[in-house]
């Protein structure tokens, strides 16, 4: 399944949820309010088939190294937050 990101206009939080392409969500998770919006990203997999001049596996590589620098990024603001 795509993950999407949601943005909250009340609390300002940005969601990453995963979920089916005709599936959304009509509240923000962490205040309830119903202003929230997709962010229009591209999924990884709609990339994917636009980059058929690179191979899947540096795809991939790519898309793990992003994901290990938000992962960072996140444990650093829960430690900064504690």
């Amino acid at each position: 399944m795509p993950r999407y990101e949601y943005e909250c206009d009340h609390c300002k939080e940005v969601i990453q949820i995963f979920h089916s392409m005709d599936e959304s969500i009509d509240s923000c998770p962490d205040c309830g309010s119903a202003d929230i919006k997709k962010s229009f990203k591209t999924p990884i997999a709609f990339f994917a088939r636009k980059e058929r001049d690179r191979k899947a596996g540096e795809l991939v590589e790519e898309f793990i190294q992003e994901s290990k620098e938000e992962l960072k990024n996140e444990k650093r603001e829960v430690d900064k937050n504690r």
